[in-house]
């Protein structure tokens, strides 16, 4: 789960069951400490993104020649503050309860600061949508897409379903039908866990 050192972005890294909660996961391990920094340096923000479905044709080219000619770190680390404020906030929504209130003003100050640099798409027969203007977001891009996966989150009425798995940090959309799901993924944690179980057992056995 921790791919802060290179590696490639698998199906693994996108469990969450939304592109948000994807993005948010970056931030976590295999434990309940949020010590993944997810993002090494501008060019592993760049494979996340690809591999998440996030650019547009041509914007990858872009982001990196922008990040040439001018100190692309600043952008990572206002994008990273972002990630951890907001889950924060959605951790909270996910366990039931108040999410702080600082919290939720620096997320909607966000919120605000995409709609800025966004444009309204209407193409029939699919649904409208904002859009980044990337030239006008420049090294911002990223964070201001991805405030704007938030909002869909938000505005399509899935934070009751939100979870954290028991294991580690991860958010997830719990969309079995008892409402019961343990962990983010079966094939990571959910196997993690029974293999402990497993070894406990033999251990009381011997």
């Amino acid at each position: 789960m921790d791919n802060s050192g290179g590696q490639r972005w698998g199906p693994e890294s996108f469990v969450g069951g939304h592109p948000y909660l994807d993005f948010l996961n970056t931030g976590g391990g295999k434990t309940k400490a949020r010590d993944v920094r997810g993002f090494a340096d501008w060019a592993g923000l760049l494979d996340w993104l690809a591999a998440a479905g996030q650019l547009e044709p041509g914007e990858r080219a872009g982001l990196q020649r922008l990040a040439a000619g001018r100190p692309a770190r600043a952008a990572l680390d206002r994008l990273v503050a972002h990630r951890e404020n907001a889950y924060e906030v959605l951790a909270a929504v996910a366990h039931g309860l108040p999410p702080p209130a600082a919290g939720v003003a620096r997320l909607e100050n966000d919120l605000r600061a995409a709609l800025r640099h966004a444009t309204l798409r209407l193409s029939a027969p699919g649904p409208g949508a904002w859009r980044v203007d990337a030239a006008a977001a420049g090294l911002d891009l990223p964070r201001h897409r991805l405030a704007l996966a938030a909002q869909t989150l938000i505005a399509d009425g899935l934070l009751p379903r939100l979870r954290q798995c028991e294991a580690c940090s991860w958010l997830f959309l719990d969309t079995s039908r008892g409402g019961r799901r343990r962990w983010c993924s079966m094939a990571t944690c959910g196997n993690r866990a029974k293999a402990r179980r497993h070894y406990r057992a033999q251990s009381l056995a011997d």
